[in-house]
């Protein structure tokens, strides 16, 4: 139902009086919000700004059905962005796996599109998922780099303080084994 050119679903927005948050410099923390009414807020906040928008969902499970409900309330409000998720990869990273391709696809999708704001098509290329895109004619900067979580370097000098040890070890015993061989050479002569 319609008044004016105004939806229902845009009077509960207006009446969310969402503006002040929106308009103030500090950090908004709200809570106690569950399933749709998560995705209202974050439509009713998107009908108010522009630019990206990070919507966080607690695990992989929610991320489908948050993406479903931000599509429709957007497209209800008549507000037009596009909804993006960045999936988790879901494979422990010391495995040496690789994503699935539509995981690393989606999550590229998501990046690619923050590029100046703009979209931009991108190719995965089976077997091994190349990425491609073309990047639009003029200056851009762009930044690659390859870096390790905290965890990974954190496992990673456990992992290089483990071989160390066992080269001490290793060594200590073979001191051992020497300095005993030579005792029973000597005791034997």
């Amino acid at each position: 139902m319609t008044r004016g050119t105004e939806t229902s679903l845009g009077r509960i927005v207006s009446a969310l009086a969402l503006d002040s948050l929106i308009e103030s410099d500090r950090t908004a923390r709200i809570s106690g919000l569950i399933g749709p009414a998560r995705s209202l807020v974050v439509a009713a906040i998107a009908r108010k700004t522009s630019g990206p928008m990070l919507v966080v969902v607690a695990d992989e499970r929610r991320l489908a059905p948050a993406v479903s409900d931000l599509e429709s309330l957007l497209r209800a409000l008549g507000v037009s962005r596009r909804v993006l998720s960045f999936p988790a990869f879901a494979l422990d990273p010391y495995r040496g796996l690789s994503p699935h391709l539509e995981v690393t696809s989606a999550r590229l999708d998501a990046l690619v599109s923050l590029l100046d704001g703009e979209d931009v098509d991108h190719t995965a290329r089976e077997p091994f998922g190349l990425i491609t895109f073309d990047v639009p004619e003029g200056e851009h900067a762009v930044e690659l780099t390859l870096g390790s979580s905290g965890i990974a370097r954190l496992s990673n000098w456990i992992s290089l303080l483990s071989w160390l040890a066992l080269a001490v070890a290793i060594a200590a015993m073979l001191v051992v084994s020497i300095k005993s061989r030579r005792r029973r050479a000597s005791n034997d002569s």
